[in-house]
């Protein structure tokens, strides 16, 4: 175990006893990582601070109960705030919104229905026969057919070989529709592992395919965010062009870091080239299939 793995097992163990100090540290160590997971899913930032609060009165709480051989920290705080995301929205009424956000949370918390709040929410969703309208959304079978094309092509755009910012950015612009400037005002000062969450989000509200086809197509991207740029990025002149980067965690740079140039403009022009760049690079690889159903979607949706 590295030095830093045993500084946080002492910080759990003296948090689990009572020491507010330890958990204040404990706490720090994640605490922008959980504002990003919780403003993921959230509209207004302001919402997203009033949460992030509960969260960290209930973790804190809840301390007493954490056992680590179940999980890691960052996964128990995430656990609470997805309790207390879902307990904003069903205060507020806002019934479809709370379906959505628990269909989505409980492929990541299997336990989550369990507890008694949620529970309660639940029942009363089943009642109101929200769920019973995810139902009746469900295509025909010409429309799962294109779902499952769409699917296909989502995987292999987010299991390439592209550098993790290019694909996010591309994420943001192509499947999200931002434009290029939005990209730079509203994420540039993000780590990036906010960013990704961000995408796999809010992708899921827009598109018409379900949690469990869109979030196994973000494993390789995902999974990227707790790794050094040196192994994620081969590509030679990416890595010539980042090279104080390439010993950071994927997951702690910012999209910031990676522009050329300095002037808002600038950046856009860096977003536009790393969207095309990946563009490219799939409509190369849907070329190498031959004909298809995925080659017809792919001119359909313009990518090329």
């Amino acid at each position: 175990m590295s030095l830093q793995g045993i500084v946080e097992t002492i910080l759990i163990q003296r948090a689990v006893h009572g020491d507010r100090e330890a958990f204040a540290e404990l706490y720090g160590r994640y605490e922008k990582r959980l504002l990003g997971f919780i403003r993921a899913r959230t509209t207004h930032d302001a919402d997203a601070q009033d949460i992030a609060q509960e969260t960290r009165v209930a973790v804190w709480r809840k301390m007493p109960t954490y056992q680590p051989t179940l999980g890691s920290f960052s996964a128990f705080a995430k656990f609470w705030a997805s309790k207390k995301l879902l307990q904003f929205y069903d205060a507020e009424g806002r019934r479809r919104r709370v379906a959505i956000l628990f269909s989505e949370l409980a492929l990541r918390f299997p336990d989550l229905e369990q507890e008694s709040e949620v529970e309660a929410i639940v029942s009363r969703l089943k009642a109101e026969q929200y769920f019973s309208m995810e139902i009746e959304e469900e295509v025909a079978t010409k429309e799962r057919q294109l779902a499952a094309v769409y699917e296909e092509l989502l995987s292999l755009t987010f299991n390439g070989p592209s550098p993790p910012h290019q694909l996010l950015v591309f994420g943001f612009v192509k499947l999200l529709e931002w434009k290029p400037r939005e990209v730079v005002a509203k994420l540039s000062a993000f780590p990036l592992r906010d960013i990704e969450e961000q995408l796999e989000v809010e992708y899921v509200n827009k598109s018409q395919l379900t949690e469990s086809q869109v979030f196994p197509c973000f494993t390789q991207v995902r999974q990227s965010m707790d790794r050094i740029v040196g192994e994620v990025v081969r590509e030679p002149r990416t890595r010539r062009t980042y090279p104080h980067l390439l010993r950071c965690i994927v997951g702690d740079t910012r999209l910031q870091d990676y522009y050329t140039k300095q002037a808002e403009e600038g950046r856009a022009d860096n977003v536009v080239k790393w969207w095309d760049a990946v563009s490219r690079r799939v409509w190369s690889d849907v070329q190498s299939l031959g004909q298809g159903p995925l080659c017809e979607l792919f001119r359909e949706v313009g990518y090329d």
